[in-house]
Protein backbone atom coordinates (compact mmCIF):
# COMPACT_ATOMS: atom_id res chain seq x y z
CA UNK A 1 0.00 0.00 0.00
CA UNK A 2 1.36 3.42 -0.95
CA UNK A 3 1.97 5.75 1.98
CA UNK A 4 0.44 9.24 1.74
CA UNK A 5 2.87 12.04 1.13
CA UNK A 6 3.27 14.60 3.88
CA UNK A 7 3.81 18.11 2.59
CA UNK A 8 4.91 20.74 5.09
CA UNK A 9 5.16 24.35 4.02
CA UNK A 10 7.71 26.65 5.63
CA UNK A 11 5.06 29.34 6.16
CA UNK A 12 2.76 27.11 8.23
CA UNK A 13 2.45 27.71 11.95
CA UNK A 14 1.35 25.24 14.62
CA UNK A 15 -1.02 25.94 17.50
CA UNK A 16 -1.87 23.69 20.44
CA UNK A 17 -5.54 23.57 21.46
CA UNK A 18 -6.67 24.50 24.15
CA UNK A 19 -3.35 25.89 25.40
CA UNK A 20 -3.19 28.68 22.84
CA UNK A 21 -6.84 29.68 22.64
CA UNK A 22 -10.33 28.86 21.43
CA UNK A 23 -10.50 26.43 18.52
CA UNK A 24 -12.39 28.85 16.26
CA UNK A 25 -9.70 31.49 16.66
CA UNK A 26 -6.93 29.00 15.97
CA UNK A 27 -8.46 27.57 12.78
CA UNK A 28 -7.18 29.75 9.97
CA UNK A 29 -5.39 29.23 6.64
CA UNK A 30 -1.77 28.20 7.00
CA UNK A 31 -2.15 27.09 10.62
CA UNK A 32 -2.00 23.51 11.81
CA UNK A 33 -3.96 22.97 15.01
CA UNK A 34 -2.96 20.07 17.24
CA UNK A 35 -5.55 18.74 19.67
CA UNK A 36 -5.96 15.56 21.66
CA UNK A 37 -8.71 13.12 20.77
CA UNK A 38 -9.95 10.09 22.64
CA UNK A 39 -11.71 7.63 20.32
CA UNK A 40 -13.59 5.99 23.20
CA UNK A 41 -15.17 9.40 23.89
CA UNK A 42 -16.30 9.59 20.26
CA UNK A 43 -17.94 6.13 20.35
CA UNK A 44 -20.81 7.64 22.32
CA UNK A 45 -21.05 10.69 20.03
CA UNK A 46 -21.48 8.38 17.03
CA UNK A 47 -23.73 5.84 18.79
CA UNK A 48 -21.26 2.97 18.41
CA UNK A 49 -21.96 -0.24 20.31
CA UNK A 50 -19.67 -3.26 20.27
CA UNK A 51 -21.80 -5.81 22.08
CA UNK A 52 -20.30 -9.15 23.01
CA UNK A 53 -17.68 -9.11 20.23
CA UNK A 54 -15.93 -6.02 21.54
CA UNK A 55 -13.94 -3.45 19.63
CA UNK A 56 -10.83 -5.61 19.52
CA UNK A 57 -12.55 -8.06 17.17
CA UNK A 58 -13.14 -7.59 13.46
CA UNK A 59 -16.80 -8.56 13.93
CA UNK A 60 -17.25 -5.99 16.71
CA UNK A 61 -15.82 -3.23 14.54
CA UNK A 62 -17.74 -4.34 11.43
CA UNK A 63 -20.99 -4.30 13.42
CA UNK A 64 -20.64 -0.50 13.52
CA UNK A 65 -20.09 -0.03 9.79
CA UNK A 66 -23.68 1.11 9.24
CA UNK A 67 -23.38 3.84 11.86
CA UNK A 68 -20.05 5.09 10.51
CA UNK A 69 -21.28 5.13 6.91
CA UNK A 70 -24.53 6.85 7.96
CA UNK A 71 -22.39 9.52 9.67
CA UNK A 72 -20.54 10.06 6.38
CA UNK A 73 -23.77 10.30 4.39
CA UNK A 74 -25.05 13.03 6.73
CA UNK A 75 -21.83 15.04 6.66
CA UNK A 76 -19.74 16.98 4.15
CA UNK A 77 -17.25 14.07 4.17
CA UNK A 78 -16.54 12.08 1.05
CA UNK A 79 -15.06 8.73 2.06
CA UNK A 80 -12.82 7.02 -0.46
CA UNK A 81 -13.96 3.60 -1.73
CA UNK A 82 -10.98 1.86 -0.04
CA UNK A 83 -11.93 3.43 3.31
CA UNK A 84 -15.58 2.39 2.87
CA UNK A 85 -14.38 -1.16 2.18
CA UNK A 86 -12.19 -1.10 5.33
CA UNK A 87 -15.10 0.15 7.44
CA UNK A 88 -17.42 -2.57 6.10
CA UNK A 89 -14.71 -5.18 6.67
CA UNK A 90 -14.11 -4.11 10.27
CA UNK A 91 -10.56 -3.00 9.42
CA UNK A 92 -9.30 -6.54 9.01
CA UNK A 93 -8.44 -9.46 11.28
CA UNK A 94 -5.02 -8.25 12.39
CA UNK A 95 -4.34 -6.51 15.68
CA UNK A 96 -3.67 -3.30 13.72
CA UNK A 97 -7.35 -3.21 12.74
CA UNK A 98 -8.17 -1.92 16.22
CA UNK A 99 -5.74 0.99 15.79
CA UNK A 100 -6.99 1.81 12.28
CA UNK A 101 -10.59 1.79 13.53
CA UNK A 102 -9.70 4.18 16.38
CA UNK A 103 -7.80 6.48 14.00
CA UNK A 104 -10.86 6.82 11.76
CA UNK A 105 -13.25 7.27 14.70
CA UNK A 106 -10.93 9.93 16.19
CA UNK A 107 -10.89 11.75 12.85
CA UNK A 108 -14.69 11.68 12.59
CA UNK A 109 -14.89 13.14 16.09
CA UNK A 110 -12.52 15.95 15.14
CA UNK A 111 -14.52 16.69 11.99
CA UNK A 112 -17.74 16.88 14.01
CA UNK A 113 -16.13 19.62 16.11
CA UNK A 114 -14.56 21.50 13.20
CA UNK A 115 -17.85 21.46 11.27
CA UNK A 116 -19.74 22.78 14.31
CA UNK A 117 -21.75 19.60 14.82
CA UNK A 118 -20.34 19.29 18.34
CA UNK A 119 -18.82 21.94 20.64
CA UNK A 120 -15.04 21.85 21.06
CA UNK A 121 -15.45 21.63 24.83
CA UNK A 122 -12.88 24.25 25.71
CA UNK A 123 -12.31 23.93 29.47
CA UNK A 124 -13.35 26.86 31.63
CA UNK A 125 -10.81 26.38 34.41
CA UNK A 126 -7.61 28.23 33.66
CA UNK A 127 -5.43 25.45 35.09
CA UNK A 128 -7.09 22.87 32.88
CA UNK A 129 -6.92 25.06 29.78
CA UNK A 130 -3.32 26.23 30.27
CA UNK A 131 -1.63 23.31 32.05
CA UNK A 132 -3.53 20.06 31.76
CA UNK A 133 -5.16 20.39 28.34
CA UNK A 134 -8.35 18.66 27.25
CA UNK A 135 -9.94 16.16 24.88
CA UNK A 136 -11.40 17.77 21.76
CA UNK A 137 -15.19 17.43 21.83
CA UNK A 138 -15.41 16.23 25.43
CA UNK A 139 -18.11 17.92 27.50
CA UNK A 140 -19.09 17.82 31.14
CA UNK A 141 -18.46 18.97 34.66
CA UNK A 142 -14.82 17.92 34.43
CA UNK A 143 -14.29 20.97 32.22
CA UNK A 144 -14.63 23.26 35.19
CA UNK A 145 -17.93 24.77 34.07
Amino acid sequence: MRQPELVVHADWSVALWPFQGELGALLRPGQVVVGETYPAEVYGHLGLNFGAGGKRTQAGRAANAGRLLAWAEQSPAALSPPLVAQIRDGFGKSNEGDDRFDAVVGLLGMLNVVWGRRPAGTPQRDTVRRVEGWILGQQGAEMGD
